[in-house]
């Protein structure tokens, strides 16, 4: 896996190389000078420096048992009696923007909650180096502002794997998925979420997903059984023989990285999660650097509270992927491009985007009707060990309206330099497509949606018209994006009422796409936009001319298509 001098100084990433800090002249044992008389214009760390950690850099990374590699919480003269000397990694991390873990871009769409520090912030830790690392006098430090505690009383169901996990020293990178409890025996209404790690100097990150009762819940009850560990070894989706993206199968519900605050969501807001769904927590641990002797094992747990009365919205996260992705071995910048087409109003009010180990690059735009753009996510310098959930303020969501489109843009680096590191070899540059595996690629983001309840069922293809109104004639690749857009109820309700006002010209593509959908076991959606989409845009294609005259008006309509 792929490794850089800069993830080692990562706010909660275990140490991935050993920081050779510069030398220092350690024969004295004597700590580093405190302000002298006449450099009381000097930055100290006490007085400059520290405020700024202890609010940025500590919880749960850089703090006496979190999963940083080192802590911030002791005076820097105690960190030059030993090596390596924190100190000049520290500054470089924080003036290189690595520090702390913050991916997205401010010139964006606003982001709740941002770690990024202000530049006046970031040239104290400069003059700090320039000054000579000065400790300074503890009285003169003046603790800023605790950060809000959020008390969500006690959680109303506490889940975990049924017993405890112990990392495996041969995977520096141990990505692991673990079920949480049996499959759920009725719906659950949540209003606030929290993982709640076992061992915080082992858990990287964490995702937790809700698979809907099915084929891919089955598979990953498969998965789990036949495994002798609790869980599975997992990388990039729980389910393989599903589609990662399968919206009406697999959910991602929530994001842990440390520091990170509990998913609580506004007044009537609920995530919904149905009975019968598999909750599973994909947890990356980080041994590198450990003594496989003494790895612990862990019982990390999910905390969910329920929200008391009737929702006025539920949220949910939706994944929009590029499936089609063709990386070329040794290209350094190779920029694969989806457009998705909107069948319906939106209310995004949360985002996130997903790649492997090749990509640098993130960018999600709304190209509007109107023909402006509005940035959605822009992550300029991707890092797969920061995959951060990302929530827009209180009050200021991203609409998108029928007849816009989502544009999702991920960017990659092929070259020979590029290549992960497996068991010590680099490996060759190859030409990269969609896949789970950890030598695979992926390009996907994931709205979230907040959405009224109480809309009819059979609305299922609102704002149908006003995006096929934008169509090319014939162009059955636009009209499968204005069915399955980003409603994937319109399209499991609208494809199989097409058939039944199929003209005989159509009954060749409409038996390929039969057949096609009879092997594929990835659930009707997956199959549809994923191992049959072929199949599907060659059928549409051949429906177009119908939809466009109103043949199937009356079929298309208990989906709420009006055409």
């Amino acid at each position: 896996m792929r490794r850089t001098w800069l993830l080692a100084l990562c706010a909660c990433v275990g140490p991935s190389m050993d920081p050779a800090g510069p030398d220092v002249d350690d024969t004295s044992g004597d700590s580093a000078p405190e302000v002298a008389p006449g450099e009381d214009d000097a930055v100290t760390w006490h007085a400059d420096v520290r405020p700024i950690v202890e609010r940025s850099c500590l919880a749960g990374c850089h703090e006496a048992g979190g999963v940083g590699p080192f802590s911030l919480e002791d005076d820097p003269a105690d960190w030059a009696r030993g090596r390596p000397n924190w100190a000049p990694l520290v500054v470089q991390a924080v003036a290189s923007g690595a520090m702390p873990p913050w991916p997205a871009s401010d010139d964006c769409h606003p982001l709740e909650g941002s770690r990024r520090l202000a530049d006046d912030e970031v040239e104290r830790f400069v003059a700090w180096e320039r000054d000579g690392y000065l400790p300074g006098v503890p009285t003169r430090f003046v603790p800023g502002d605790p950060p809000e505690v959020i008390d969500l009383g006690t959680p109303d169901h506490l889940l975990d794997f049924g017993g405890a996990y112990r990392p495996d020293p041969a995977r520096p990178d141990d990505y692991r998925c673990l079920l949480l409890g049996d499959p759920l025996t009725e719906d659950l209404l949540v209003r606030a979420i929290e993982v709640w790690p076992g061992e915080r100097d082992l858990v990287h990150h964490a995702i937790l997903f809700e698979i809907t009762p099915g084929a891919a819940a089955d598979e990953v009850a498969a998965r789990d059984a036949a495994d002798p560990g609790p869980g599975f070894t997992c990388f990039g989706s729980p389910v393989v023989g599903a589609d990662f993206f399968d919206s009406d199968q697999i959910f991602n519900l929530h994001t842990y990285a440390p520091g990170q605050r509990p998913e609580v969501l506004g007044a009537g807001e609920a995530r919904r999660i149905v009975a019968g769904s598999r909750l599973v927590l994909q947890v990356h641990y980080n041994t590198l650097g450990r003594d496989p002797a003494k790895i612990p094992t862990d019982d990390t747990r999910v905390a969910f509270w329920d929200l008391q009365g009737e929702p006025t919205h539920l949220i949910r996260t939706l994944g929009l992927p590029h499936t089609g992705i063709r990386i070329p071995a040794g290209d350094p910048e190779v920029v694969q491009t989806k457009v998705f087409p909107v069948p319906t109003r939106l209310e995004v009010v949360g985002i996130l985007g997903h790649m492997h180990q090749l990509g640098t690059r993130l960018d999600v735009q709304v190209l509007r009707r109107d023909g402006s753009t509005t940035c959605a996510l822009d992550l300029p310098r991707w890092d797969f060990s920061w995959q951060l959930g990302y929530r827009y303020p209180e009050g200021q969501p991203l609409i998108v309206e029928p007849g816009d489109k989502v544009q999702l843009t991920c960017v990659y680096d092929n070259s020979e330099a590029n290549q992960p590191v497996v068991n010590g070899v680099q490996q060759p540059a190859r030409t990269v497509g969609w896949g789970d595996g950890t030598l695979d690629e992926m390009c996907l983001t994931y709205p979230v949606l907040r959405q009224a309840v109480g809309t009819s069922p059979t609305d299922v293809c609102d704002g149908f018209e006003g995006c096929f109104g934008s169509c090319p004639e014939g162009d059955g690749v636009c009209l499968g994006g204005c069915l399955e857009g980003v409603a994937d109820a319109c399209t499991v309700c609208a494809l199989p009422k097409l058939a039944t006002c199929a003209d005989p010209s159509c009954t060749g593509p409409l038996l390929a796409l039969a057949g096609c959908l009879k092997t594929c076991t990835a659930g009707q959606l997956g199959c549809i936009v994923g191992a049959c989409r072929t199949q599907s845009e060659a059928y549409l294609g051949c429906q177009d001319a119908f939809v466009r005259a109103g043949d199937c008006d009356a079929a298309l309509a208990p989906c709420g298509v009006d055409w």
